[in-house]
Formats: structure tokens, C-alpha cells, sequence
């Protein structure tokens, strides 16, 4: 098996939230924009409207990039200030097992069948440069290898040389630190996000990225750079620099189940955790922007949003 291979699951499924959507928000357009308020930064203090304790959210990129991991000295102060450190989903071998069995079939099907002869070819060609041999690539159900080949290999040679993400930093820091750890999902939920898609939606979004690799791993560098200068006013703007008109539908399809629905999921869950405030809230950046997603949810609940980092 590729060392490739040897990644964790939940790493990989986490990277598809963050960098495979690069390739999606091309026919997003200005669904996502949000009023200005929010442009610069990715720590926010959160102070509730009663004068409550406050709790902090930050907002992460799932990959083991060296300049992603070095944790600033406001995110770690935020954390120790804090009691309780809230992330997507806490790691466990349990969930990491249950993400590796889905994204393999298991019905007696295979990917070579599903995707026909020439997108067959195009698929296992970019594959190939991530090390991953044919009969593997075979076993993939499509969604599953979308969340592969949407990370540019570099950063995937950063993981496996790393083995953690900036969350699973976060996490480990947090258990050192004493806190109470909580996750807003379960790998499972994550994980029905992809595997409840249509097979034919499955294939169109890998043919999308197959067809436009290069520009995928562009525009993710892009994003990183954006997520490096704490723009989130610029992550969004990524979506200008790749136009897909023809998926739009598809694209709002996915869409709204990996961030419109996820945000809102994740806001209802928040708020029995935030009776008596003192949250460290983790989530990827992508969570905070836009009209429905966090910063502007707890704008509209009251809370005193300040960007700290």
C-alpha cells in the first residue's frame, strides 16, 4: 500500500471541508460574501450580551503546513484562558476506522466501472503522482478519492512527514492543558456529507477536479496564502479565480451540505456549551464566513464579535 495511504482518515475527510471546495466555490459566486465586517482575522473574541464570560472562536486549516502549525501566542493564551475546547470532531481510533471503511466500496462495484474508460484514465494519471497504484485507486468510491487528490501533493508529503493537522495540534494542546474536550460532529456525520451524494454527483465533482488539477492546486496555495495573512475576505475571493458555470447546480448542491447546513448545525449545537462561556472553539475557516456562517450567526445572537489574531 502507498505510504500515502497511511494518513488518518479524518485528516483526510477534514482537507475536503477546506481545500476540496476550491475547486467548488467556482460557480458559487457571491453566495458566500459576506458585509465587511468580518474581513481580517481568524481568532474572535465572543462576548455574549448578558456580560457573560466570553469564549473565542478560531478559525483553522486542516493541513500540516509548518507555517499553518506554529501556533500564535494569542491562540494558545485563548486557549488557557479557556475550560472547555470545542473542535469539529475529536480523533479516536473508533472514528478514524469508520471514515476508512466508507470511502472504499464494498458492494462488489468498482471505480473503473463507475467512471468508464477515459475518465478512468485521466483519474488513475493523477493519481499516480501520489503515489497510488491502480488496483487501490480501483477500490475508491468516488467522493473517497476526491478527498485525496484534492490536496496538492506537497501538502501531503507535509502530513505524512508531520503525521497531525492544526486541529489535532489544537486537540493534543488542549488534553496537556486539562481542558474538557467536545466535538460539534461526528466523523460519521462528516462523512454523510460525500457518501449521501449521488454517484453521478460524486463523479462530476471528480471529473471537475481531475480536468482542472492545476488550477485546483493553485488556487489552493492561493487560499493558503489568504489563511497565512488572516484574510478571510480573500478566501472567499478564491472563488472568482475558477468559473464553472456549467456545475453551478451541483455546486450549490454540495455546497449547502458541506457548509450551509454544517454552519448552521454547528451554531444550535454551540449553545448549550455556551451557557456559562469559557469556550475555545475550533472550526475550519471556511465555518466563519459568509451571511449564514459563524461570526455572523453570533452577530445576529448579540454577542460582541472582536478579531484578536
Amino acid at each position: 500500500m502507498s505510504r500515502f495511504l497511511r494518513l488518518r482518515p479524518i485528516a483526510l475527510l477534514r482537507l475536503c471541508g477546506f481545500a476540496g471546495v476550491l475547486l467548488l466555490l467556482a460557480a458559487a459566486g457571491g453566495a458566500l460574501a459576506q458585509d465587511g465586517r468580518f474581513d481580517q482575522g481568524l481568532l474572535w473574541r465572543l462576548d455574549p450580551p448578558d456580560g457573560g464570560r466570553a469564549s473565542y472562536l478560531l478559525g483553522t486549516m486542516h493541513i500540516a503546513d509548518p507555517r499553518v502549525l506554529d501556533i500564535p501566542d494569542a491562540v494558545s493564551q485563548a486557549l488557557a484562558a479557556s475550560d472547555t475546547a470545542v473542535f469539529e470532531v475529536i480523533d479516536s481510533a473508533a472514528e478514524q476506522q469508520a471514515v476508512a471503511a466508507m470511502m472504499f466500496y464494498s458492494d462488489g462495484r468498482n471505480l473503473e466501472e463507475e467512471l468508464g474508460a477515459e475518465l478512468w484514465q485521466q483519474t488513475v494519471a493523477v493519481a499516480r503522482t501520489y503515489g497510488l497504484t491502480s488496483p487501490l485507486v480501483r477500490r475508491y468510491k468516488p467522493w473517497g478519492l476526491l478527498v485525496l487528490l484534492s490536496v496538492p501533493v506537497e501538502q501531503m508529503r507535509a502530513m505524512m512527514a508531520s503525521g497531525v493537522v492544526l486541529d489535532t495540534l489544537l486537540q493534543e494542546e488542549a488534553t496537556r492543558a486539562g481542558k474538557d474536550l467536545r466535538g460539534l460532529e461526528t466523523a460519521a456525520e462528516q462523512i454523510q456529507v460525500f457518501d449521501d451524494l449521488p454517484e453521478e454527483d460524486q463523479i462530476a465533482l471528480l471529473r471537475s477536479l481531475v480536468e482542472s488539477k492545476e488550477e485546483n492546486d493553485l488556487a489552493f496555495e492561493l487560499m493558503l496564502r489568504f489563511y497565512l495573512e488572516r484574510d478571510l475576505a480573500g478566501i472567499l475571493s478564491v472563488s472568482d479565480a475558477l468559473e464553472d458555470s456549467q456545475e453551478a447546480a451541483l455546486v450549490a448542491r454540495f455546497m449547502e451540505r458541506l457548509k450551509t447546513r454544517r454552519d448552521a448545525n454547528m451554531f444550535a449545537r454551540l449553545q448549550p456549551m455556551l451557557a456559562d462561556g469559557g469556550l475555545f472553539i475550533a472550526v475550519g475557516a471556511l465555518h466563519l464566513t459568509g451571511e449564514a456562517g459563524l461570526l455572523e450567526r453570533f452577530a445576529g445572537a448579540g454577542y460582541t464579535v472582536t478579531a484578536i489574531y
